[in-house]
This record gives structure tokens, C-alpha cells and sequence, in this order.
């Protein structure tokens, strides 16, 4: 009864959170309009690209190859800053060199994504700036696009529509499906003029950054940093869903879990740092809504994610394990209806036939899962052109795949509080020894 308490609150939450999503993506908003074909109006300001890289010599060719052929009427020059890499990444970097001059190349040695761009920051040229992953290539109409929302005094960055590369690796087809919803939810933040991230690929104004100190290199997710050190400089951040970029994303489960769990610990870095800006009545709608939401998928990983597992394995041992049945058609369809939404289907089958008695719980079940698709529906056919059969097949078994990422936000909340007590006891221990 316990557990099914929580489990209702928990989704009552989600139901508000999708259903205002839902309607803050059905709210008309201006589009850039902007195309191959750019009128004699468009804003077209000279750029500077710039491609933090380290070991991305499997990547940084296409990602400079798409740059050459974006669409662009005004100067754009490219800056590669390698990292330290030790593979072909500086080889490739030099071979396109050779075929135009606009491409140049810094060297550093392993000083991590932010330090590297606040190194190139300092050589770029022009105003403008895009800054784009060594993994992330652009549309034809990207560079044009993302630079749109710029020419608003009030703007200092604008990020971008970003789609998952799929494969055929079975895990990059739910990135695929995450990254489309990720998008929506910026897009719902443009709404409230209130973007709080800027992944992959992003334009950015040089003078905006520098009058925040470049970007932020003392926590793991500089790209959720940046975006809260601008804000409270009192700029804005737009999203520009005309913006096409394609990142490529984690194949194993491992590397996808290790993403996850730094994302996971450098969102609370963030949010501990700037935690100033919580109620302000100068930045209401980002600690009314981002703030917020950002913080209960925390909230949600810690009781949503144990007590799931507990249903699922209370259930599978009370009904079959203790009856000495291990594996059968009828373990299959229990797992099946955990794990797809044969489950959904098969419960809505129930009430309507009169097998389960309607109750409360179930009415928020068939709630959530009513406007969780009714979003995903949207987000697909708004933010990448339509479904696929890798993403319809993505839809129909994502469950497993939200506890995988629920749980790497779990344990990355787990180590960043570890973390945390270890520099207080290491802090206490100093200010005890200098009291000596």
C-alpha cells in the first residue's frame, strides 16, 4: 500500500509535468523561416566555429566536412582545439587544413572541454560563435539557422535541435527517441524564455562570454553552467529547432552509464553553485519549472526506481517462483508486461472487460501513460520529421531503458553526496589541525 502511495504521487506529478509540456509545445512560436536561400534581410554575421576535440579521429572528418557544405553567406572560420589526443585526430585536422585555409588548429594538453574553449575563445575572430562536439555534425540550413535568435540583443546563446546518430546497436535507437524529447523539452523552455542547456552544438556571443569569465570549468556540465551564469548576467538563451545537428552517442551500456552518471553528478554541482538563484522574482520561471523538474527526477530515481524493482520481483516470486514455476509462457507475458507496453494494453483490456476493478491508482496510471505517448508522439513528429520503425519499436520497449538511465542518476546522486561528505571531512580535518 506503501509503495503504491509513492508510486501514485510520483506519477500525479508526471501527468501536471507532461500535460504543461504538451501545451507549451502547442503554443505557436515565430520560426527563422531560414532556408538554403537566405534573403538580402537575414542575419548572417561572420563566425567562428569552434571543436573542442580529444581522441575523436572516428568523428572529426564528417563533423569538418559538414561545416564546409553548410550553407553560410558570410565568412566562417573553423577552430579545432585537440586536447592531447592520441589517435589520427590532429592528421585529419591537418589534411583538411591543406585544402582551405579557414580551418585552424590549437594544441593543448588535457585540460578538459571548458579550459580548451576558453582557449580558443581567446584566438576566435569574430563575435558570433558556434560551438560544436568533435562527434556532432550539422544540416545544410544548421549555421544559418542557429544564428537567427542572435541578432536579439537580449540573446546570448541559442542551442540547438540535436538528434542521436542511430546505428545498429539497439541502444542508440532509444537515444535517438531521448534526444527528440530532450529537444522538446528546450523547446517548452524557449517558451518561457528560459533555456537551462546547450549540448553538442550551440551559438554562442563572444563578448556574452567573456563578461561571464568564458565557460565554466568547475563542474562536469559546463554546458548546464554556462547557461545559469548567463542567465544570472541577465542575458537570455533561445532554442532553434531549425537548427539540425546529428551527435553520435554511446553503443554499450557501460559507456552510456558513465555519460549518464556524470551528467547526473554535474547537474547537482550546478545546481549547489548556483542555488542563489532560487526565489528570485528576477528568474520565477526557472526556479518555478526548470529548477523544479530538474530536481524531482532526482526525487524520482531515489523512490520510483527501488520500488519498482520491489514490485517486479515481490510479484514475479509471489506468483511464480514460489509456486516452483521459473520460466514459462505466463512468466513471459509477466515480464513482456513490465518491460512494453503489451503491459498498458493489457491492463486497459482488463478494466474494460470487467477483470480489474477500476481504482484510482490505475486511473493515474492510464493518465501518465496517455499523455507520456501523446508527448512523444508530438516531440517525433515536431523535432525529427516523423517516426521510424527503429523509434516506434523504441517506444514500444522504452521502460527498461528509462531504469537504466534512472539508475545511473541514482548512483551518480549517490556518489556526488559521497563525494561532497569526503571534502567536508577533509575540510574539517584541515580547520581542526590549523587550530592547533
Amino acid at each position: 500500500m506503501v509503495i503504491q502511495s509513492i508510486q501514485t504521487a510520483l506519477m500525479l506529478f508526471l501527468s501536471v509535468l507532461y500535460a504543461v509540456l504538451i501545451l507549451l509545445l502547442l503554443i505557436p512560436r515565430k520560426r527563422s523561416g531560414v532556408r538554403l536561400r537566405p534573403d538580402a534581410t537575414t542575419y548572417a554575421p561572420p563566425l567562428s566555429i569552434l571543436i573542442p576535440a580529444y581522441n575523436e579521429g572516428k568523428n572529426i572528418g564528417p563533423t569538418l566536412q559538414s561545416l564546409l557544405k553548410a550553407a553560410y553567406p558570410n565568412e566562417k572560420e573553423i577552430i579545432v582545439i585537440d586536447d592531447g589526443s592520441r589517435d589520427r585526430t590532429v592528421a585529419i585536422v591537418e589534411e583538411f587544413q591543406r585544402r582551405g585555409p579557414n580551418i585552424r588548429l590549437i594544441q593543448t594538453n588535457r585540460l578538459g572541454k571548458a579550459r580548451v574553449l576558453n582557449a580558443a575563445l581567446k584566438q576566435a575572430t569574430h563575435e558570433a560563435l558556434i560551438v560544436l562536439d568533435a562527434d556532432t555534425t550539422v544540416a545544410p540550413e544548421a549555421l544559418l539557422a542557429i544564428v537567427q535568435p542572435l541578432s536579439s540583443p537580449e540573446v546570448a546563446a541559442v542551442a540547438a535541435n540535436v538528434r542521436a546518430i542511430p546505428t545498429r546497436k539497439f541502444l542508440t535507437w532509444f537515444q535517438e527517441l531521448e534526444y527528440t524529447l530532450s529537444s522538446a523539452w528546450r523547446a517548452a523552455q524557449h517558451t518561457l524564455k528560459t533555456v537551462s542547456v546547450v549540448p553538442q552544438f550551440f551559438a554562442a556571443k563572444k563578448s556574452a562570454l567573456e563578461k561571464i569569465g568564458g565557460i565554466p570549468a568547475e563542474t562536469a556540465t559546463e554546458d548546464f553552467d554556462v547557461c545559469l551564469e548567463l542567465t544570472r548576467a541577465g542575458y537570455r538563451i533561445a532554442m532553434e529547432e531549425e537548427a539540425v545537428g546529428f551527435t553520435a552517442v554511446p553503443e554499450t551500456i557501460s559507456g552510456l552509464f558513465r555519460q549518464r552518471t556524470r551528467w547526473a553528478r554535474g547537474t547537482l554541482q550546478v545546481i549547489a553553485k548556483h542555488r542563489g538563484l532560487f526565489l528570485k522574482k528576477d528568474f520565477l520561471p526557472l526556479w518555478l519549472f526548470v529548477l523544479p523538474v530538474v530536481l524531482y527526477w532526482y526525487l524520482h530515481a531515489l523512490l520510483y526506481l527501488p520500488t519498482t524493482f520491489y514490485k517486479i520481483g515481490h510479484d514475479y516470486w509471489f506468483y511464480f517462483l514460489h509456486k516452483g514455476q521459473f520460466f514459462s509462457f505466463e512468466v513471459i507475458k509477466y515480464f513482456l508486461g513490465w518491460f512494453t507496453l503489451f503491459g498498458v494494453g493489457r491492463m486497459i483490456f482488463q478494466i474494460i472487460t470487467g477483470w480489474l476493478t477500476p481504482t484510482f491508482f490505475y486511473g493515474v496510471v492510464l493518465l501518465v501513460c496517455t499523455l507520456s505517448y501523446s508527448l512523444t508522439f508530438l516531440s517525433v513528429f515536431r523535432f525529427s520529421g516523423g517516426i521510424s520503425k527503429r523509434q516506434a519499436l523504441a517506444i514500444f520497449c522504452f521502460f527498461p531503458y528509462c531504469l537504466l538511465t534512472l539508475s545511473a542518476i541514482f548512483y551518480g546522486l549517490f556518489r556526488e553526496c559521497a563525494s561532497l561528505g569526503r571534502a567536508k571531512i577533509i575540510e574539517s580535518r584541515v580547520r581542526w589541525e590549523k587550530s592547533l
